[in-house]
């Protein structure tokens, strides 16, 4: 037993016979960083195939970098800025629409990837779609992320530039709010290399998913990527929200990104966002790593 020289309030450890429970390999690497797949059109690269990529110096080597039509581009490059470390990326047919990003073509390439080494998945460009496209892409890839146990970041629309404009898209999109998946609002300014700098609005999906990633290997899956950790860095907000704004997302499943400017430890660009997909990431980790169920 130990011996208590003085006053005072003491911690022992004491084994317990038991061990952690380890996550599946989601990272490629043996432990369970996050890995993001991203999909759409990029300059070069082979088709309809998944490529590991480690570096955005490696993503402009094997697919030629940002392209003013490519979302992904700017997405993987936020992604690689923000902390992520592992991104598969898909390119399809610059002229497939819809189809080339659900159809079974690139079903076959998500398949090709071996089992639990990606667990995120972002479609930037599916938000360029008109109405019945997006619908048709992003309800296939929340499928998918389910069935995969897969988590889906989804980008809004350009369009959707006013919190009132986002109540009512959310209103017409109700089936987004999945355990599979999570919305983020507003999207992000950034600065655009490919116009001297001058600021480009993005979805915030590959930002996210670098947080994302950074918060998972400094703190683990199980501690939610919010808060003065989850600085979203070489993006500002485009839409100021403030407290009450951010329960009324919070109530409709809309994850709000915000602005802590008075407080030191938290920069310009820091998130107030309550992933309500965060404890559906856990389980999708750590339930494949275990016989029985998580629930």
């Amino acid at each position: 037993m130990a011996e208590y020289l003085s006053p005072g309030v003491y911690v022992q450890e004491v084994p317990t016979g038991g061990h952690p429970i380890d996550g599946v390999n989601t990272s490629g690497t043996g432990g369970t960083t996050s890995s993001t797949v991203f999909i759409d059109v990029f300059q070069q690269g082979p088709l309809s195939k998944a490529v590991q990529v480690t570096s955005f110096a490696e993503f402009e080597r094997e697919f030629g970098g940002l392209d003013a039509r490519s979302e992904a581009g700017f997405a993987i490059q936020q992604y690689y800025l923000n902390g992520g470390r592992i991104a598969w990326v898909v390119r399809i047919d610059d002229n497939g629409g819809a189809e080339a990003f659900v159809g079974d073509a690139a079903t076959q390439t998500l398949e090709g990837i071996a089992p639990n080494i990606f667990n995120i998945m972002c479609i930037p460009a599916a938000a360029n779609l008109d109405r019945n496209g997006f619908t048709t892409v992003i309800s296939a890839a929340v499928k998918y992320c389910s069935e995969k146990r897969a988590f889906l970041i989804v980008d809004i629309p350009s369009t959707i530039d006013t919190k009132d404009k986002m109540f009512s898209w959310m209103e017409t999109n109700d089936y987004l709010r999945h355990r599979n998946a999570a919305i983020y609002f507003p999207r992000l300014e950034i600065p655009d290399p490919l116009n001297a700098g001058r600021t480009r609005i993005v979805g915030a999906s590959g930002t996210l998913a670098g947080v994302y990633a950074r918060t998972d290997e400094k703190r683990g899956v199980w501690k939610a990527p919010a808060g003065a950790d989850a600085d979203l860095r070489g993006a500002n907000l485009t839409v100021q929200l403030n407290d009450s704004d951010n329960a009324a997302l919070n109530a409709l499943g809309i994850n709000a990104l915000r602005n802590f400017p008075g407080d030191r430890e938290c920069q310009l660009g820091c998130t107030d966002a309550r992933r309500f997909g965060s404890r559906g990431r856990r389980v999708e980790v750590y339930s494949g790593a275990t016989p029985g169920s998580l629930y």
